[in-house]
């Protein structure tokens, strides 16, 4: 009788560790909240980010393609002066 008694946990300890357990699964779900927020966040900032590199690399070219054709308008402009010098 004494054995079975003995082998029988008394109830604090095992409310006690229902407790923890509780506890420590609110923790575990409160830290991949946390987690979740500032992945989001992250993707957000992310996503901000790619579109100012987007937006740099449109206007580079923007100029590239302006300072292409000026150019090309000079040296047409030239050919055609030298053309009309020569005739």
């Amino acid at each position: 009788m004494e054995e079975s008694m003995s082998e029988i946990p008394p109830k604090e300890p095992q409310e006690e560790r229902i407790r923890l357990e509780e506890r420590l699964r609110l923790e575990e779900r409160l830290r991949l909240e946390f987690l979740l927020e500032e992945r989001l966040r992250l993707e957000e900032l992310l996503e901000e980010r790619l579109e100012e590199e987007r937006l740099v690399v449109f206007l580079k070219l923007r100029i590239i393609v302006f300072w292409f054709t000026a150019l090309l308008v000079v040296c047409l402009t030239v050919l055609l002066v030298v053309c009309l010098a020569v005739l």
